[in-house]
C-alpha cells in the first residue's frame, strides 16, 4: 500500500456522532488530492491541516485550523470532523473507492467513498 493510492477526495460516509443523512447534506469530505494542500470540508468552513503518509498505510493529520464563519445548522458536522482528524492514525483501502480512517488501536473512526467513484 502506498500513499499514492489515498491522494483523491473522499466524501464522508460514517463519523461518530453523525448519520450518514447529516454528512451527505454537508457535503462532508476529506481532500487528499494534493498532499500538500490537504484539507477538509464539514459543510461551512474550509479545514486545512498537515498531512504526513508513511508506510503500511500510516496517516496523520496535524496543525489542524479552519476559517471562521458560523453557520448554524452545520456546525455540529464541522466540529465532529474537526475533532476525528487528530484521532486518525492510519487509513485502509477497503475497496479501490473506499477507505476507512482508524485510530492507533485500529478503531474505525471514519469512513469515505471516492468522490470521483462512480
Amino acid at each position: 500500500m502506498t500513499s499514492e493510492t489515498v491522494k483523491r477526495e473522499w466524501m464522508l460516509k460514517t463519523l461518530p456522532g453523525l448519520t450518514s443523512d447529516e454528512l451527505v447534506a454537508a457535503r462532508a469530505s476529506i481532500n487528499l488530492a494534493d498532499l500538500s494542500k490537504s484539507g477538509a470540508f464539514g459543510g461551512c468552513n474550509r479545514i486545512f491541516f498537515t498531512t504526513k503518509t508513511g508506510k503500511a498505510g500510516a496517516i496523520s493529520f496535524t496543525n489542524i485550523g479552519a476559517t471562521r464563519m458560523y453557520c448554524e445548522d452545520k456546525m455540529k458536522v464541522e466540529d465532529a470532523l474537526v475533532k476525528a482528524l487528530p484521532l486518525i492514525d492510519k487509513y485502509e483501502l477497503t475497496a479501490p473507492h473506499q477507505v476507512a480512517f482508524k485510530d492507533a488501536s485500529g478503531k474505525v473512526i471514519a469512513t469515505a467513498v471516492a468522490a470521483d467513484w462512480d
